[in-house]
């Protein structure tokens, strides 16, 4: 009996030895085209928050690019902000360029934009101070918004890629393709 536990737990660390050697120093690739990026913006979007009670920031219509010379990711969306007051509500449309990192979580196999950064703000006829105001909502608005949402999730079922969660390498764009490069 102590024989056969002996042998089985010996055999259990040869095969995850083997393992191990076969998949150290093995990378695997996953390539994300742009327009895949651009169809789970939309399909998330639009999206309303209520920020301090009194503004409600509604980001809609969301543009992806790729941005091979920074790494980054860039994407747009349409945004719109209704001001409450006592007095009035007031509303501005306008547009949001932003641009991005990627953050993996090992855990769960997912990627996130991580540190989103406006790069541009367009909001119809704001002035100072109110316009830095509602630039910090904004900011809050897309870190919260890209914190929750995945823009990609590993496939639980593939096995190379179950085999690969372990340590992301490289982020790189390249072309109109976000190529992500994982391994153990």
């Amino acid at each position: 009996m102590k024989t056969g536990l002996v042998t089985l737990c010996i055999a259990l660390l040869l095969l995850a030895a083997v393992g191990y050697l076969f998949y150290a120093n093995r990378e695997h690739q996953i390539r994300i085209p742009e327009a895949r990026l651009q169809q789970r913006f939309e399909q998330r979007l639009p999206l309303t928050k209520t920020y301090l009670k009194i503004f409600d920031v509604t980001l809609e219509n969301p543009r992806v690019q790729l941005q091979e010379e920074t790494g980054r990711i860039g994407a747009g969306m349409d945004i719109q902000v209704e001001l409450r007051t006592p007095n009035k509500t007031r509303q501005i449309q306008g547009t949001v360029d932003m641009t991005g990192l990627v953050r993996y979580e090992a855990g769960s196999g997912t990627f996130y934009l991580n540190e989103p950064r406006i790069e541009r703000l367009e909001l119809g006829n704001l002035e100072e101070p109110t316009l830095e105001r509602v630039r910090t909502l904004i900011q809050r608005a897309l870190e919260e918004y890209f914190s929750l949402q995945p823009l990609y999730e590993l496939k639980p079922g593939d096995i190379r890629q179950r085999a690969a969660r372990m340590v992301l390498r490289k982020v790189e764009v390249q072309g109109d393709e976000l190529v992500i490069t994982l391994g153990l």
